[in-house]
């Protein structure tokens, strides 16, 4: 954004295409006082948060983009899982999570195991899941790992489950689309921001934020569905994902934009 500023003052003519990920108040100030005219497009990871561009910042609808967050497909691939017996589920990331309410989802359903991945891009700290030491023992922080080494937590767990906050932008979208690309089933909070990733699940795999004890009536659920339902669940995911997030996809409608080119999609 101060970039984007910078050179509108110098009356640079090029083609600026911007990625913005969540749109604060502050931010569509920011945006607003920049103006519309110093970007080509800018593109959004779900519907909500382009309408806020247009309706906070003022921006014409033609320069906003809502594009689904991408996800390297060929690497979360299920042929690629090397399958880890007895994971149990699992859950991943560090971004707006609920690992509070999870932990007494978890509670309620102690036959269960849930590993939490919960760990940022930035640092090692683990996210929600070591503040919370006193709660059930089926409950397991997991150390850092590989990204082929989550790939096979992914595809050998029961199902990844996204615990969120709930907040309107597309936190924890990053987690979601990986294990939907690993070909599992996905329990997740439905959000304002992540609704429009979830709309291929099972409505009754999708809780409402701060429901701890939806969540653990749709981890029983999933647990207590017939294997051949639960792959055509997974299956669902990753045909949805390879659909609308694959990272060729993105790639070439990302290349569309700074070339002139409106024709992909």
């Amino acid at each position: 954004m101060p970039l984007a500023l910078l050179l509108r003052l110098r009356g640079w003519r090029g083609r600026l295409v911007c990625l913005a990920h969540y749109i604060t108040p502050r931010r569509a100030r920011i945006f607003k006082r920049i103006g519309a005219g110093a970007f080509h497009r800018v593109i959004t990871v779900s519907q909500a948060q382009a309408a806020s561009l247009v309706t906070l910042a003022g921006f014409p609808a033609t320069r906003v983009r809502a594009l689904h967050n991408w996800v390297d497909d060929r690497f979360f691939d299920p042929a690629l899982v090397d399958k880890i017996p007895d994971v149990g589920f699992v859950a991943c990331g560090a971004e707006n999570r609920d690992y509070a309410g999870l932990r007494r989802a978890f509670a309620e359903t102690p036959q269960h195991v849930m590993r939490i991945f919960g760990h940022g891009f930035f640092g090692t700290g683990v996210a929600g899941a070591e503040r919370h030491k006193d709660g059930p023992s089926n409950v397991v922080a997991m150390p850092r790992v590989s990204f082929a080494e989550l790939r096979n937590y992914y595809g050998s767990a029961e199902a990844v489950v996204v615990p969120l906050n709930g907040v309107t932008y597309a936190a924890g979208v990053t987690g979601a689309v990986e294990a939907m690309a690993c070909g599992r089933p996905v329990i997740a909070t439905e959000t304002t921001g992540i609704a429009e990733y979830l709309g291929q699940i099972d409505p009754r795999l999708r809780v409402p934020p701060g429901d701890a004890h939806r969540m653990a009536e749709a981890v029983q659920l999933l647990a207590d569905t017939d294997l051949e339902t639960r792959a055509a669940w997974g299956q669902r995911n990753r045909d949805w994902v390879v659909q609308h997030c694959s990272l060729d996809r993105y790639v070439a409608i990302i290349r569309g934009e700074m070339i002139d080119r409106d024709d992909v999609d």
